[in-house]
């Protein structure tokens, strides 16, 4: 009997000791679009990934030389997203190499006012947490850090959390660690979109890997972020780049008369035309960016190994109708469990 028991012990400690391995993987949102639709937030879409979370962008904050101002007001409320809703503002950086030391505290009393004022008139209420987007650097870092610290001092009662570029990981020492409870590992942008002749300026998984060595010290709880988001980047005779956000490949297959491929995702426009509402004109290359499932898998994969064991979000950057016809929610599924391995 007592054999029989140890035996049932043995198997019951196995058992449990192949569990504690598990991470619980979250699945959230990024909001980013001025004006989100039913189609946009699908539903059933939303239920299939049991998705309750969304990051809601209300403004932008810049300074273009007449001081810091809002930017871009978003006013995504003609779809009602069912589940914990986040306010989240973009700032640029040179909004805070412009700022005055003595201006910070007003800055952040300003950006609180005025997204307690819009979260209140969509939703009735005031934030439980307050994120801030910021792609800060060693110039910037006492600035913003003194920003996040009077928005906490502000709002003691809520989260503060803030995203973290790649390499705010792997130069830590240099741009410091962000005063706030969380931040969110943005895991896209791996190089400026006005690189041409880089292969994906959105998601390099080689490039990205190489900033992630330091991701399992890093002393603040790290969420991600993973790109669903596509571009085309347009580049005129004078090498001047603008882009345009939502193309991909499918747009350039749909008009073959107007393309002509150079090489892999670059083309040659041979006809003027307008490309989601933006006009081309011949002669100038289009240069379509945009990220398969299975380079979403291997960024998963890569995260997996080289973050701490925790439990996390992953936020899908963004919530959009077109993004959601391209990534069917088995795509996503896949990279939650990937995480959670």
């Amino acid at each position: 009997m007592q054999k029989i028991r140890l035996l049932e012990l043995t198997i019951l400690l196995v058992l449990l000791s192949g569990c504690t391995g598990k991470t619980t993987v979250t699945p959230a949102f990024y909001v980013w679009k001025s004006k989100l639709s039913a189609q946009d937030a699908d539903a059933s879409y939303l239920n299939r990934l049991d998705a309750k979370k969304f990051y809601l962008r209300l403004f932008d904050v810049d300074d273009k030389g007449n001081g810091a101002l809002p930017m871009a007001e978003y006013s995504p409320d003609s779809c009602t997203l069912n589940g914990d809703i986040i306010s989240v503002i973009f700032l640029t950086n040179r909004t805070f190499l412009r700022c005055p030391p003595h201006d910070i505290d007003a800055l952040a009393e300003k950006c609180i006012k005025k997204m307690n004022a819009l979260y209140a008139s969509r939703f009735g209420r005031l934030p439980q947490e307050y994120q801030f987007d910021c792609d800060w650097t060693e110039k910037t870092k006492e600035a913003y850090f003194g920003f996040l610290q009077s928005a906490s001092r502000l709002k003691p009662e809520a989260a503060i959390s803030c995203t973290i570029r790649l390499h705010q990981i792997k130069y830590s020492k240099q741009t410091g660690i962000p005063p706030v409870g969380k931040g969110v590992l943005i895991y896209y942008a791996t190089s400026e979109p006005t690189d041409f002749d880089s292969t994906n300026t959105i998601l390099d998984n080689k490039e990205a890997s190489l900033y992630i060595e330091q991701a399992r010290t890093y002393p603040l709880h790290l969420d991600v972020a993973l790109p669903l988001y596509s571009w085309g980047i347009v580049r005129n005779p004078f090498s001047k780049i603008k882009l345009i956000n939502g193309v991909c490949e499918a747009d350039v297959s749909a008009r073959p008369e107007y393309y002509k491929k150079l090489r892999e995702g670059v083309h040659e426009i041979l006809q003027s035309h307008y490309l989601r509402g933006m006009w081309l004109n011949k002669g100038y290359e289009l240069k379509v960016e945009e990220v398969s499932p299975e380079a979403l898998q291997e960024a998963a994969a890569t995260l997996q190994k080289k973050l701490k064991q925790e439990d996390r979000e992953l936020i899908f950057h963004h919530l959009d109708e077109d993004i959601l016809k391209r990534y069917p929610a088995s795509n996503l599924q896949d990279l939650l469990k990937i995480l959670s391995k």
